[in-house]
């Protein structure tokens, strides 16, 4: 039981790095908006996908919504994969309708499913084919071509943590036993997690500000150290310095570091 709620507690947070990283692509980063925005979508499918496994773990009588959505957030995987790596390579402003269609199986099965739930592990099976198809798809187009070189590491780390994903997920749906459903779970989520820390140390993803202190500001200080002498008075500190120059301390540090 103990080892139950640990993979549950450890999947969980898991899924919830992965709304976080979403939650980054869709409201913070703004360096392309379809980029950005599918990006930031497709984690949201990824993170649906692993928190219905979780659910479905803790509580195998899961409502057919919960299944639902999950086969939604799993079919929605490749057709985001795709568009990504399409926009990607070549700078797409606007998606044509057509692109669009790709979303008509998730619907098509999301809705099954809320109706009769007995097509679950159907449609899960076609989900599976379905994003190991646009897998297969990205491959050719996209990543084992003559420009391979363009792809960034980001985008290549994506790729094959999808692959890994794909494997993992069809273990899971095929493994006959709910032990081998967990052994999915947990590895799902260490995936999630080694996305969400590359995306971390990844410049190309998260992009540090790197602000330069104003000019007047350098000056500020730098008279105050220069021509007021304010660093000989007794027990000055860098807290006391800013409140003199009326200059907030994080930029009073910088600026001292600067000068």
């Amino acid at each position: 039981m103990n080892i139950a709620i640990t993979l549950i507690v450890f999947s969980s947070i898991a899924v919830t790095s992965c709304v976080f990283l979403a939650s980054y692509f869709l409201i913070i980063r703004n360096e392309h908006k379809i980029k950005d925005v599918t990006l930031g979508l497709l984690f949201i499918t990824i993170a649906l996908r692993i928190a219905k496994s979780i659910f479905y773990y803790a509580l195998p009588e899961i409502s057919a919504i919960g299944i639902a959505f999950g086969f939604l957030g799993f079919a929605l995987i490749g057709p985001l994969a795709y568009v990504y790596f399409l926009v990607n390579k070549k700078t797409i402003e606007k998606l044509k309708p057509i692109i669009y269609l790709h979303i008509l199986f998730p619907i098509i099965g999301f809705t099954v499913i809320v109706i009769n739930r007995d097509f679950g592990y159907d449609f899960y099976f076609l989900a599976n084919i379905s994003l190991i198809s646009y897998l297969t798809l990205i491959s050719k187009r996209f990543v084992f071509t003559s420009n391979t070189a363009k792809l960034n590491k980001w985008d290549k780390t994506l790729f094959y943590s999808l692959v890994t994903l794909a494997a993992i997920l069809v273990y899971q749906l095929l493994g006959a036993t709910m032990a081998n459903y967990a052994i999915g779970i947990g590895l799902s989520s260490l995936v999630l997690y080694f996305l969400f820390f590359f995306a971390l140390q990844s410049p190309t993803v998260i992009k540090k500000t790197n602000k330069t202190i104003p000019k007047p500001l350098l000056e500020k200080v730098k008279k105050a150290i220069e021509q007021d002498n304010i660093y000989l008075q007794p027990s000055i500190t860098l807290a006391n310095f800013s409140d003199t120059i009326d200059t907030p301390t994080y930029i009073v540090s910088k600026a001292i570091k600067a000068l």
